[in-house]
């Protein structure tokens, strides 16, 4: 457990993370079916079993991982799954071999954790996975000479994973539709002013809900409710190639028009882009404007290395969109060396999406006492 506090000097009105609802170019919320895993092993390694349960979602185990795992993973793995859910598949392998499991911007990583991972309370819904991460306390109160902290405020946190087959890019709402504490009592949902849409990087994203128990209470008794999130069904690539240090062009993304202005000075460069949208369609532009703020282009050399994402900052209006996005060259090799020209940036726009709800439910997750978190 690491401890932590937030002090906050007045009481936050607030949202429990209620997205705004649904525009039109989005469809109806639909259940998407998990992908299934049958397997049966006795006594394997940790990465023949990882690799089985992989090729079932058309994903394989890069040869690193698997150098890894036979190196520094000796445990042994004896599995009985019968047409059972990708997550769930996978929680159990990693709870015998008390791993995590997780993508990053380097791939797939898997690295011993003394079962830490597959021992979060957690929910298996379709081709999602919800994880409860950890409870933190904060202190709201008044402002004045001698300010006062006697309001908490609790943090849930949530990890919500997706296969890798399944384009998920953010959450759109979450609905709590009961929670209540150790005594007994309903706990209150603070209203916070603005939706906070959690994106999706490398196949996952963490939301928060935020509650405000009762002093006393020492757990959270149950909590239910759904999880909006926005499933892709179409896209549109925006590609520019051979950009030298400086370059400007345009092109059509789709239903979108698309301007773009890049600039590289030694090992940063920087992009401005802009979208527009000749519909004039307020619930299309609404469901792409989100979309636009919840994905990133992505910058290679002409070695095919990435830059690193550094940023952006965003601004627009009605059927615009502005952003300039940074990005920085890093080499292990150092300064010497430097990226090569001609560079490439491309940007994945979702066009079209349905939302998909994604039940959950907890029991008995711990309260910190004021000032510390729960994992």
């Amino acid at each position: 457990m690491l401890a932590r506090s937030l002090l906050i000097l007045s009481i936050l009105c607030s949202a429990a993370m209620a997205g705004d609802s649904p525009p039109a170019a989005e469809s109806p919320a639909v259940p998407l079916p998990p992908t299934l895993v049958t397997l049966h092993v006795k006594d394997a390694s940790v990465s023949s079993a990882l690799a089985k349960i992989l090729e079932s979602a058309h994903e394989s185990l890069p040869p690193s991982t698997v150098d890894f795992l036979d190196a520094n993973v000796t445990k042994k793995i004896t599995l009985d799954c019968d047409k059972t859910p990708f997550w769930e598949a996978v929680r159990q392998v990693c709870e015998q071999a008390e791993v995590s499991f997780s993508w990053e911007d380097a791939g797939l990583q898997i690295m011993p954790d003394h079962g830490q991972w597959a021992g979060r309370p957690h929910v298996v819904s379709g081709p999602f996975m919800v994880q409860a991460l950890e409870t933190m306390v904060i202190a709201g109160g008044k402002l004045g000479r001698e300010p006062t902290y006697d309001t908490p405020l609790c943090n849930l946190e949530l990890a919500v994973l997706a296969e890798p087959g399944t384009s998920a890019i953010r959450v759109n709402a979450i609905d709590i539709k009961e929670v209540g504490d150790d005594g007994g009592y309903a706990i209150d949902l603070p209203r916070f002013p603005s939706p906070f849409y959690p994106q999706f990087r490398n196949h996952s994203c963490q939301a928060v809900i935020h509650l405000q128990p009762d002093p006393s209470a020492k757990a959270i008794a149950s909590i239910k409710g759904d999880i909006s999130i926005v499933v892709e069904t179409s896209s549109a690539m925006a590609t520019f190639s051979d950009l030298g240090a400086s370059a400007e062009a345009e092109q059509q993304v789709g239903p979108l028009k698309c301007a773009m202005k890049s600039t590289l000075v030694e090992s940063s460069c920087e992009l401005h882009i802009e979208f527009t949208d000749p519909r004039k369609d307020a619930a299309e532009w609404e469901m792409t404007w989100k979309n636009l703020r919840t994905t990133r282009p992505v910058l290679i050399d002409a070695s095919g290395r990435a830059f690193s994402y550094g940023g952006n900052n965003c601004s627009g209006s009605l059927f615009t969109d502005l952003s300039t996005h940074r990005f920085v060259w890093k080499s292990p090799e150092g300064v010497k060396d430097r990226p090569k020209l001609p560079l490439k940036l491309t940007w994945r726009v979702p066009t079209e999406a349905r939302i998909v709800k994604v039940p959950f439910a907890f029991k008995n997750l711990a309260l910190p006492k004021l000032g510390t978190k729960q994992k």
